[in-house]
């Protein structure tokens, strides 16, 4: 079936998603996919390249990382980075330059010797080799470290040991509440997908609601102490605390606004 037939029979499908359907059915792929993956420009149904397409494969490949951004990630692609080898290479040298704070000399030390130490020469261009990769954040810096570790698929032993791991915290900062506690597992543990984390929503129908004020507190300090977490000032780790009610409110106002218009 031609694109042009496809146009026919499929209601609200023009000629440019036809013909994309049409790659799709008779190849398992299309020009923008390829284009995509090739770190190529997009074009859109007119012909024209999309604005800020061009990367596409390794910037969404450096968004994975926690701690890096579209705009970092961007910035990085744009000066010549197209692998997680080659940021470890310039951050390790840029990081050997820069003063740091205890946290980030750690950091750098547990940069791959052969990263750090590489005789092989770079094969960036000059102004990527011009361009410092700095500021790193701590974030940045232990994720480039442990990449391996976040790009691979979390085992489901993992993600037990770490809800019997919270669930035991749980009734250990809490005194008196021996049960009730429900953990939902969300996200992409949930589709039996985790990559390098576990989401949960925690909930407890049997305490009273006082006992749970603080309580991510609470269960961030006791599992740093018995040494399950890594505190804020040393590695990546971010805690917030009462961000709903803050979210909730604003959407109030929100909604009021609209309303009054």
């Amino acid at each position: 079936m031609s694109p042009a037939q496809l146009q026919r029979l499929l209601p609200f499908v023009g000629h440019f998603m036809a013909r994309i359907i049409h790659q799709l059915i008779t190849t398992g792929t299309c020009e923008q996919l390829q284009c995509f993956r090739q770190d190529l420009p997009v074009t859109n149904s007119r012909g024209d390249l999309r604005p800020n397409t061009a990367g596409g494969a390794t910037r969404a490949l450096f968004t994975k990382l926690p701690g890096v951004g579209p705009i970092m990630a961007e910035k990085w692609f744009k000066v010549g980075f197209r692998s997680i080898e080659s940021l470890l290479e310039a951050a390790a040298a840029d990081l050997a330059a820069a003063p740091a704070a205890p946290a980030a000399a750690a950091a750098r030390s547990q940069i791959p010797y052969l990263a750090r130490s590489s005789s092989s020469g770079s094969r960036l261009s000059k102004s990527c080799q011009q361009d410092s990769i700095l500021p790193l954040s701590r974030e940045a810096i232990y994720s480039l470290n442990y990449h391996k570790d976040l790009f691979e698929s979390m085992p489901d032993d993992d993600v037990t040991e770490m809800r019997t791991e919270v669930l035991q915290t749980l009734t250990a900062v809490t005194p008196g509440v021996t049960d009730g506690w429900i953990m939902q597992t969300v996200g992409g543990a949930a589709r039996g997908g985790a990559v390098h984390d576990a989401d949960w929503v925690i909930t407890n129908n049997k305490c009273d609601t006082k006992l749970l004020d603080g309580l991510v507190t609470r269960v961030y300090d006791n599992m740093t102490r018995s040494g399950r977490l890594v505190s804020q000032d040393e590695g990546f780790c971010r805690v917030q605390v009462g961000k709903l009610v803050g979210y909730k409110e604003k959407a109030r106002k929100d909604l009021l606004e609209k309303t009054d218009r």
